[in-house]
């Protein structure tokens, strides 16, 4: 699961959204569409590992997969902008769900 990366998307204060850059192109004669894409480390659904707030802290390869998979409860949002609390509390979400 993940947010949809676009220019405009909420991002960490300060902090710029995606970038994309055409490298290649069809319409220019190449063989295929081919996109630089550039973000920073806090764009979209992600983890920030130990090394992200302790120098010399692990990186996310190090991360045990089981500290990041478990139960979850899918809930469409089908609106633009962010979640906020108040469409939570409208969402279904039973109480007492983690």
């Amino acid at each position: 699961m993940s947010l949809v990366l676009r220019p405009d998307m909420v991002t960490w204060p300060g902090e710029p959204g995606p970038k994309f850059m055409p490298l290649r192109r069809i319409a220019m004669g190449d063989t295929a569409n081919v996109s630089l894409i550039t973000f920073g480390n806090h764009t979209g659904t992600h983890v920030d590992p130990p090394i992200h707030f302790i120098e010399g802290g692990n990186t996310v390869d190090k991360l045990p997969i089981d500290a990041l998979v478990g139960p979850c409860r899918v809930v469409a949002f089908p609106e633009s902008g962010h979640v906020s609390s108040g469409w939570l509390d409208r969402s279904g979400i039973p109480a007492g769900a983690e």
